[in-house]
């Protein structure tokens, strides 16, 4: 009976002791870390007395934020980032510098409409003078030409407009002064933005094909220059300029497909054509 109850008194102390060291335990107050540890996955703090984790937790990551050649987000939380790498072929500022073609270049943009038919326009950029034509030709084959000439000279800009007389055939060009309206700067600039719209200058809206070696968005909406709906929007990229560029526009009901191609070299030179001042 005597070890029965030694061996009963043994565990009991044994449990007093267990209920000591927990009691110890839980009454231990926690030291705190400043700054949080970290890993791939989560995020925690320690305790300097005891080294319990304290508030450990996954990562909340941010939107990914694009430069080039890599993602990165960002947890909310703790500081740590992940890095997702792709094949690059321009840096973010040469992507936004590409739609600056510069003084000399030339630009031959093609469309075609299910309703409407084709239409081509050729844009030719010396420094200081521009010429530009646009053949659109309908679902019966019939074609109409448009040019025009640009010029900038002592400060102005000056337009070339083409005159035609009832049967179409062209009379000359009328020289007229259209800087009270605006500058050669900000009559390129428009140039261009009719193009390229702003909305398809944002870098972060692409996403680089390794395959097709083209920048690639699904779809974007422009209200830049009107409300209009483009989707497979490619761009090509040469030395780090923009050369070669396709995408579907819809707007008011209508689908038209565009194919739009940049050279630098080889461009024609533009020869002014003589004023041409019309009858009364």
């Amino acid at each position: 009976m005597k070890k029965i109850l030694s061996a009963v008194l043994v565990v009991a102390l044994c449990f007093a002791a267990v209920a000591t060291l927990a009691s110890c335990k839980k009454e231990h107050e926690h030291e705190i870390s400043a700054d949080w540890s970290k890993d791939a996955t989560d995020h925690w703090k320690t305790c300097a007395g005891c080294e319990e984790l304290i508030d450990k937790a996954a990562h909340t990551w941010s939107d990914p934020v694009k430069s080039a050649g890599a993602y990165t987000s960002t947890c909310t939380v703790c500081g740590e980032q992940k890095v997702t790498t792709y094949d690059a072929d321009v840096t973010a500022e040469e992507f936004a510098a590409a739609f600056d073609f510069g003084d000399t270049y030339k630009v031959v943009l093609a469309a075609t409409s299910p309703t409407d038919g084709t239409y081509a326009v050729t844009l030719i950029s010396n420094p200081g003078k521009m010429q530009q034509e646009m053949v659109e030709t309908d679902l019966e084959g019939n074609t109409d030409t448009e040019s025009a000439y640009l010029s900038h000279e002592d400060g102005k800009l000056y337009m070339y407009d083409a005159d035609y007389d009832d049967n179409g055939t062209l009379l000359g060009y009328e020289k007229r002064d259209m800087s009270e309206w605006m500058e050669y700067d900000e009559y390129t600039s428009m140039v261009t933005l009719q193009f390229f719209p702003s909305e398809f200058r944002a870098f972060e809206s692409f996403t680089y094909n390794t395959t097709t070696k083209r920048y690639e968005a699904a779809s974007i909406t422009v209200q830049s220059i009107g409300t209009m709906d483009c989707s497979d929007i490619a761009l090509e990229f040469e030395d780090g300029k923009l050369v070669k560029a396709s995408w579907t526009l819809a707007s008011d009901g209508e689908t038209e497909n565009y194919t739009l191609t940049i050279s630098y070299t080889g461009v024609p030179t533009v020869t002014l054509p003589a004023p041409y001042t019309p009858a009364e």
